[in-house]
């Protein structure tokens, strides 16, 4: 939200892309391949962020949160 409101306060134009989805095991086979300086997250935690990720947000939905 802070970004959004400085973007505005400075008259950028805000875009908003979402990547294309990736399955789970994409996504575990990259958190394997990490280094040391960033740890491979576990499963679960995987999983709590995929099934809160929000799809198709809007500026407004940012700025009303």
């Amino acid at each position: 939200k802070p970004y959004v409101l400085a973007a505005q306060r400075h008259n950028y134009k805000i875009r908003i892309v979402e990547t294309p989805p990736v399955d789970l095991s994409t996504i575990m086979d990259r958190q394997q391949s990490r280094t040391d300086i960033h740890k491979a997250l576990p499963l679960e935690v995987v999983q709590g962020m995929l099934q809160r990720f929000e799809h198709n947000v809007t500026v407004d939905d940012i700025l009303n949160s």
